[in-house]
């Protein structure tokens, strides 16, 4: 088992850490990062008889073990002296694209969370305190889909002259659809739905590749609809438009929507091309490569399957598929 000390000194040397990952046994390496060592401690103790466990309170260590090992799963705190978790994420982002990372933090801080999903690609948002059952079961879940995807390459993908799957704009404004139409609409079709009973008949009518939801219009069924979608389709990227301050609906969506990326009202013309544009373009990759949608897995609690209305939902979702 490799562990590190809590301040990021080796507990072994580098050299019998090496020649321990490479034994060539299927065992994830697990990277834990938080400027408290009793947390770091109460994790290692948790995770160190499954995994390659390392732990640092030191953001620019953490990047260190990202640069020389291969870490299957990425766990960070947001809030740290040296480095925000939102930061270090996005930069082990850059390192190392196939880790699965999840951000660990005390607080709400809904700029924290954004940033985690935009510039992090989080894979799951954990509250402290933790439950850890729930959060071994995570963390099992994530290195099950490291491991898959551990040697995967993410192709390259250009965005062709014209492409069938279209986008979904699915408000009650029609402003971002006007927008979304004139940056977009040469590229590919672009489709808008009042409420999801029309969301839900343009899936029907047209494949889509990207939805576009105003979290203001009519949120409640909305946001049902968006994490029954991602259960039942997790090729189909979602894109949330929201001035919204309640950091507990963005986490609902980060966990069990796995929302692409969130935008916030009055939205920015050229963010929202650009961030239009990624999403085709991994819609695009999810077809050359589709292992990669394992990464976009999603909770499935029952209670969202359950109630009437999430019952239409999937029977007309069903219709799809057929």
């Amino acid at each position: 088992m490799i562990e590190e000390s809590n301040a990021g000194t080796p507990a072994k040397t580098d050299e019998d850490s090496a020649i321990q990952v490479n034994t060539g046994i299927k065992q994830a390496r697990l990277l834990i990062i938080d400027d408290d060592e009793r947390i770091l401690a109460a994790l290692k103790s948790i995770f160190r008889q499954r995994y390659h466990v390392f732990t640092t309170t030191d953001g620019n260590k953490a990047l260190d073990f990202i640069t020389r090992y291969q870490m299957h799963v990425i766990i960070s705190d947001q809030r740290m002296p040296i480095m925000p978790g939102v930061e270090l994420l996005r930069r082990s982002r850059e390192i190392s694209p196939r880790s699965v990372r999840i951000l660990l933090t005390g607080y709400s801080d809904l700029a924290a969370i954004v940033g985690s999903v935009n510039d992090g690609e989080v894979y799951r948002f954990i509250s402290k305190p933790w439950d850890n059952q729930s959060l071994q079961a995570l963390v099992a879940e994530a290195s099950t889909i490291a491991l898959e995807l551990a040697d995967t390459k993410t192709p390259t993908v250009s965005l062709p002259d014209r492409m069938e799957a279209g986008i979904l704009v699915i408000s009650q404004d029609r402003e971002v659809f006007r927008i979304v139409r004139e940056l977009i609409g040469g590229l590919c079709p672009v489709a808008h739905a009042a409420d999801t009973d029309a969301a839900l008949g343009m899936l029907k009518q047209q494949e889509i590749a990207v939805v576009i939801a105003d979290m203001e219009s009519n949120s409640e069924q909305l946001t049902l609809m968006l994490k029954l979608l991602k259960q039942e389709y997790p090729q189909i990227l979602s894109i949330i438009a929201t001035n919204a301050k309640d950091a507990e609906l963005v986490i609902g969506l980060i966990n069990q929507a796995q929302v692409f990326r969130i935008l916030h009202k009055p939205i920015n013309v050229a963010t929202l091309k650009a961030q239009v544009h990624a999403a085709l373009q991994r819609y695009l990759a999810f077809q050359q490569t589709p292992g990669l949608v394992r990464a976009h897995k999603v909770e499935a609690p029952e209670k969202t399957r359950t109630s009437g209305f999430a019952g239409n939902i999937l029977k007309a979702l069903e219709l799809l598929r057929r």
